[in-house]
């Protein structure tokens, strides 16, 4: 019986930790997002649904502002391109615009 209590805590306290990890990219995404400019906040928010959409971590908040640049000028261009659509195509966030 000892053995697989001490088992069990251990896979308990893996995930602990994982939600830890998500605590804290969200609790960076929320002092992050307090920092962003207004006109930025839009976009600000739909790369917050990415980020937890696609279960996304950063290591640090210059990496996370790094992705939001590049997450930006994705959506930008998107936007670009479905402006400019003469037939069907639709242009719209995918896993890969960070």
């Amino acid at each position: 019986g000892n053995g697989h209590h001490i088992r069990h805590r251990m896979r308990h306290s893996d995930r602990s930790s994982e939600s830890n990890e998500d605590d804290t990219i969200q609790q960076q995404l929320f002092n992050i997002g307090r920092t962003i400019k207004a006109r930025d906040f839009g976009v600000w928010s739909l790369f917050t649904g990415f980020v937890e959409r696609y279960g996304r971590k950063y290591q640090t908040k210059r990496e996370i502002l790094k992705r939001f640049r590049v997450y930006k000028r994705n959506v930008k261009a998107a936007k670009m391109w479905q402006d400019n659509e003469m037939g069907s195509a639709v242009y719209g966030e995918t896993q890969f615009m960070d």
